[in-house]
């Protein structure tokens, strides 16, 4: 079998001991990493092999982005305060989605994420399998999740995320994986999030949730529940292993402290990587997981990992719709 020789670029192992490899290498056969080493590589290229001259770049493991949305509608109403952008933009556009659209948009936003540096995308979307169809054609590794809400809302059911759980989890030789989805606490009740839960452990997967994504999130859930999101969803079992909770910008002093140490006590591990936190006022990005958090990221969010990037040093990522930068100080709501 052919390898990639990646020769010249500075090595960003990242591994624990954070060594850098100036002028280093990398070698790729097949789907396997099997040289990281200091200086340029010395031996002799085989037939087929293909050699990267990476000088002046940076040679390091693949981005993970934790919470993503294949984009439809990038840089629309992006002016509009959260909720009534979703009810302007983002659902009127993803409840008409057709397979020819939901294949392109997916195609086309993780392109642009291999081409950023992002090799794993946690896409939480509609039509997983025209997703996953794109996905492994364009040869990301992507974790898929439906936009599961109340049917009145239109959008995507528990049965929709079975189905395309058993359409395509395992895609793409095993880099395509499905979760469970639920759109957010406002389109949601205590009784869907434990449906979801219920869902999950059956089928041996995660869950990926919008949660705490904005002050109205909180007022309506203290409204409709009498309890603020983070409570809502810890009393319906959804948090724990393998989920994914996205956002988490308006948490309380008081939200996680007590259930953590309770689900601690029987012996529910929380990585915070199994967190994505960002601020409404810190643009959209991917960052990269010490080699010593990847088992805990496999174990409590079971994102895969691996593959190798070469990216430039300033190289920007596009952001779209509902993944969006505001200015400093200004809250989504």
């Amino acid at each position: 079998m052919s390898r990639i020789i990646i020769t010249g670029g500075t090595v960003l192992t990242i591994n624990d001991a954070d060594d850098v490899h100036f002028g280093g290498h990398v070698v790729l056969d097949g789907d396997r990493i099997t040289a990281v080493a200091e200086g340029p590589y010395t031996g002799a290229p085989g037939d087929g092999d293909q050699v990267i001259d990476a000088s002046g770049k940076i040679i390091m493991p693949g981005l993970v982005d934790l919470h993503y949305h294949t984009a439809i509608a990038k840089g629309f109403s992006d002016h509009l305060p959260l909720w009534e952008y979703l009810d302007a933009c983002w659902y009127p556009f993803v409840r008409t989605l057709d397979a020819d659209a939901a294949y392109w948009a997916a195609a086309a936003s993780y392109l642009e994420s291999i081409k950023c540096g992002v090799t794993t995308v946690n896409d939480m979307y509609r039509r997983l399998p025209d997703l996953g169809r794109a996905a492994a054609d364009i040869g990301i590794r992507a974790v898929l999740s439906n936009d599961v809400a109340l049917p009145e809302h239109n959008l995507d059911t528990l049965q929709d995320n079975q189905d395309a759980y058993d359409a395509v989890h395992g895609l793409g030789g095993g880099r395509i994986e499905v979760y469970v989805g639920i759109e957010w606490l406002p389109l949601a009740s205590p009784e869907l999030l434990r449906d979801a839960r219920a869902l999950a452990d059956e089928l041996g997967t995660g869950i990926h949730i919008h949660l705490n994504e904005s002050l109205t999130e909180v007022e309506n859930s203290k409204e409709r529940f009498g309890r603020r999101p983070t409570e809502v969803a810890y009393d319906a079992g959804l948090l724990g292993r393998r989920t994914i909770a996205a956002h988490c910008v308006w948490l309380s002093d008081t939200d996680p402290e007590g259930m953590v140490k309770e689900l601690e006590a029987l012996g529910v591990k929380l990585a915070v990587s199994s967190i994505a936190y960002r601020p409404a006022s810190v643009p959209h990005q991917s960052v990269p997981t010490r080699s010593s958090r990847s088992a805990e990221m496999r174990a409590d969010s079971g994102l895969p990992f691996g593959r190798m990037t070469i990216i430039r040093p300033a190289l920007d990522c596009g952001r779209s719709g509902r993944n969006r930068t505001r200015p400093t100080g200004v809250a989504s709501q």
